[in-house]
């Protein structure tokens, strides 16, 4: 069997990964950051961890509710299931025993006629596989289709919205406003969710995409000094920082699973295929994995 190849090491390349392995399948993973999990994500700093990306995952899917059990996610009635130690643990222990190799950028990808090359950031080349499958967002995806126009318009529709976040790690116990206050669309308590340390106390609030798109490009420092300022009188902090999420979420989705092209060998797909939920993602990362390993 040719190896196959999945750009992002994500909750939908993960779900795809666990799908073609588990058919007998070898399969490489990708990922640009240095770790795994994509928006389920812990930013850790001295004594303190906050779950910076989705707060946990709620889903109808029963394949899916037991892999994020398995994965040890704890049931919560407030956020549904919730990693431990951080939401990233759920797409970690998922991905044991994946070959996932991290801090690698893929810009470009070769087509030789029967074989698959993906070009890295330093102009290096990965492969040869037999198939690709890049559950990266849409716009990043459009990398891999700048000579495969079908699959480069159907991606250039897709449309995904920014979010700004506002992390803040306090010296005391802090109760911030009972009310959301504009610009922010949630505020969560994160060290009051399952398996966090309540000392220290931790913030995350998630700024709506409206606010987000217009202040796209501002420093991070001015952000979140900006996100800080909304919240009134608080507490000393011991931290607080802004992380801007560029592709946080789809506003106009693909609309089906996936998109494949080069007769099915490479296929784009993720959360914004479907929707903006991480069940959208693993529905997708599943549907891809089936594609391939049948």
């Amino acid at each position: 069997m040719d190896e196959i190849a999945i750009i992002g090491a994500g909750l939908a390349g993960v779900t795809a990964g666990r799908v073609v392995a588990a058919a007998g399948w070898p399969v490489r993973l990708f990922d640009k950051s240095r770790g795994l999990g994509g928006r389920l994500a812990t930013r850790r700093g001295p004594g303190f961890a906050l779950d910076h990306g989705a707060p946990g995952i709620r889903t109808d899917d029963a394949a899916f509710a037991a892999s994020l059990a398995g994965a040890g996610g704890v049931a919560d009635p407030d956020w549904g299931f919730v990693g431990q130690p951080g939401m990233s643990g759920l797409v970690k222990t998922m991905a044991t025993g994946l070959d996932v190799e991290t801090g690698v950028e893929l810009m470009g990808l070769a087509d030789t006629g029967s074989r698959l090359t993906l070009i890295d950031q330093a102009g290096r080349g990965h492969g040869p596989f037999g198939h690709v499958i890049s559950p990266i967002p849409a716009p990043q995806a459009r990398r891999q289709t700048r000579d495969l126009s079908e699959a480069d318009t159907a991606l250039a529709a897709v449309v995904m919205e920014p979010v700004w976040t506002l992390m803040l790690v306090f010296e005391q116990v802090a109760a911030l406003p009972d009310t959301v206050p504009a610009p922010f669309g949630t505020l969560i308590h994160n060290s009051a969710k399952p398996g966090r340390p309540a000392d220290p106390c931790t913030w995350v609030g998630h700024a709506d995409t409206d606010w987000s798109r217009e202040n796209l490009e501002r420093p991070r420092e001015e952000v979140a000094a900006a996100l800080t300022a909304r919240l009134g009188q608080l507490p000393l902090t011991r931290h607080h920082a802004a992380h801007r999420w560029r592709y946080a979420r789809a506003s106009v989705p693909l609309g089906q699973p996936y998109i494949e092209t080069l007769g099915g060998r490479v296929l784009f797909g993720g959360d914004w295929a479907l929707g903006r939920m991480a069940e959208d993602a693993f529905r997708s990362g599943r549907a891809m994995g089936r594609a391939i390993a049948g």
